[in-house]
């Protein structure tokens, strides 16, 4: 997930895309993870936090 990170803020192009993209699926996939499943409530909150996070970004990307 932070190599996903780092290729999309160091690359450019189609490669920045897909390294962003790669970034936020395995963001959701691990949030959704930690909401569901989380050992604890703290797990479950950043699980939620990060979920939020991720879709504001998503909003803001397509404004």
């Amino acid at each position: 997930m932070l190599l996903a990170w780092l290729v999309g803020a160091v690359s450019s192009g189609w490669l920045a895309a897909a390294g962003r993209a790669v970034f936020v699926i395995a963001g959701v996939i691990w949030s959704y993870g930690e909401l569901t499943q989380g050992a604890n409530w703290l797990r479950r909150t950043l699980g939620a936090a990060v979920m939020l996070w991720l879709f504001i970004s998503l909003v803001r990307l397509g404004a």
